[in-house]
Order: C-alpha cells, then structure tokens, then sequence
C-alpha cells in the first residue's frame, strides 16, 4: 500500500508542476515550497528560544486550508493560553489558507508543509521535534504519521467526520483510513455516527467532541468587524448567505432567486474558488449580479470575489 500511495504523491506532484504552467494556485502551491521549511524553523528556534527549559513545548498544528484553520484555531487558542511560552508552528496544504493566514499572531512560524515523502517527513519532524502534534479534520498524510508514530511522539485529529460510503465495500481510501488512522493517539469526532463508523471498524481511541469551527462561528458573530460595502448593498432587506458554492450550488440558488416569495430578499455568493472561470459562471447565472470588488453594490446579488471575508459577513444573514 505504502508503494502505491508513493506513486500517487509522484503523480500528484508532477501534477501540479503542470497545472503551475497555466493555474495561478498550482503555481503558488510550488513556489511557498521553495522555501526550505525546515531550515526556517531551525534558525527561529535558535533565535528565539531556550529549548532546554523543563516545561518548554513545541506544537505543530496542520490545517489543510483556511477553512481547517477556521476549526484548528479555537484549539490553537487555548493551547497558546495554556502553554503561553510554546513555540508554535502552523502549517498548511493550500495556497488559500496560507496566503490569508501566513501572519498569525498565535503562532510563531507559518509554513508551507513539504510534500508528503518518507525523506521530507524525516527532515521536517527532526528540524521540528515537536512535543505535541495535531491535524485538523481530513489532511492525513502517511510517512508524517507513521514517523510521529515511530519517534512517539503524540499526534491528534481534531474536527475529524467520516461518512458511512467511506467505509463500505474494498477501496484504496477505506484501506489507507484503517492503517493510517491507527497512527493518532487520540481521535476527537464532530458527531456520533463518525463515532460508531470507526468503532465499528475496531478504533477504541476515540471522543465526540462537536465542530471545533461552531466556536469561531460564535466568536465571528459578536465580534465587533463590519463591512461598510456589505451594509450598503444589504440596506434593510432580508438576506440569503450562499458560503463556498460550487456551480451546482448556485443552480438550486437561482431557483430560490427567482421564486416570488423571495423577489425582495438580497443574496450574497461566495464562491469556494474565485477563479476568474467560477466568477464568470456565477455571473452567467445572475446577469445583473455585481462584484464586492466593484463600487457599484445596487442590485439583489452581491458576488464575493475575495478570499478570508466570508466569516466576518454572516452577521448580515437571515439564512445561511
């Protein structure tokens, strides 16, 4: 498993390196790796820190991309205010998270995590040494598990859901969660079915725990963050908050924009990828939709073409 999971990595990479030709994220992707990760941590440890102190902690949290980082940060909160002398490094997979996030302030070092090989993994963990580690929800990379597992050092999964086709019938993804799963030294689950999928499946390590991201949602809406040009276009209408559509998303949307009974209502799109491509197709949909990015906000359908916003703007909503 672990060879063909190896071959996969290559491909994947060979991948990207091609799609950085045309696509502006792919090419981001390659370019945050450049930067010797590594070799960045060991030279701001040294700077920083003494690392010989009884009680000195370094923790690594992992986050996919921003919306992982949406439910790592409450966790990321509370480490920072139990362990407030720790040395934290946050990583991501995606350009879209680390762009947003590469400044914050609760971590000491915001990097990009090297590609998931046998070499890097050594490389990386051993530059590292963390004391702690956890992954946020589903980014479970094997030769970085099983070298935390081997070097025993303990390893988390917070916000994790799993779906019952997941699990059912021989697939490569149910054999790599069965092994790689086994790597964590605690499992802590959004809901209960994620619970009895896994225990069914022989995991004992286990806790149900909720959506880490409810706690950012809460704390987002009474934080005191408005948006000028949100207010304006929203007035005093009722408002409809569409977050990380795809196009059929925006398909079932414009069936509710053209129902009667919502023709006063206001809507807010915010597509998952802002592409110019996924622009254009939300904008073929609601003809006389506008962009945030422009000065003109008249009109019922307000397109959010900016990443890091959606969060800040469901204070406005009456439906999500």
């Amino acid at each position: 498993m672990v060879f063909l999971y190896d071959i996969i990595m290559r491909a994947y990479y060979l991948a990207i390196r091609i799609a950085a030709l045309k696509n502006p994220k792919a090419r981001d992707w390659i370019n945050g790796r450049l930067v010797d990760s590594c070799q960045l941590i060991v030279d701001s440890k040294i700077a920083n820190y003494q690392l010989s102190t009884d009680n000195y902690q370094l923790i690594w949290m992992h986050c996919s991309s921003l919306g992982e980082f949406e439910q790592g940060k409450p966790v990321l909160e509370a480490l920072r205010k139990k362990y407030n002398d720790a040395f934290i490094v946050l990583t991501f997979f995606s350009p879209s998270g680390y762009n947003i996030r590469k400044n914050e302030l609760l971590a000491n070092i915001v990097t990009y995590l090297p590609l998931d090989t046998a070499q890097n993994a050594n490389k990386f963990i051993n530059a590292l040494q963390p004391t702690m580690v956890f992954f946020v929800k589903y980014d479970i990379w094997w030769h970085y598990l099983a070298t935390l597992h081997e070097k025993k050092i303990p390893t988390y999964l917070i916000s994790a859901l799993y779906r019952k086709e997941q699990w059912q019938g021989f697939s490569f993804q149910k054999i790599y969660l069965q092994r790689a799963l086994r790597f964590f030294t605690h499992i802590f689950l959004q809901d209960e079915t994620s619970f009895e999928i896994l225990r069914a499946n022989g995991f004992t390590n286990l806790s149900v725990c909720g959506d880490t991201r409810v706690e950012r949602a809460l704390a987002n809406s009474i934080a005191n963050k408005t948006n000028a040009k949100v207010e304006n276009f929203v007035g005093n209408a009722h408002t409809i908050i569409c977050g990380s559509t795809w196009l059929n998303d925006e398909k079932f949307i414009l069936e509710w924009f053209n129902n009667p009974l919502y023709r006063d209502w206001k809507f807010i799109i915010a597509p998952h990828s802002i592409s110019s491509q996924r622009i254009k197709e939300v904008q073929d949909l609601f003809k006389t939709a506008v962009l945030y990015s422009d000065a003109n906000h008249s009109g019922r359908v307000l397109i959010i073409n900016n990443i890091g916003l959606l969060s800040s703007l469901y204070r406005y909503a009456h439906i999500v």
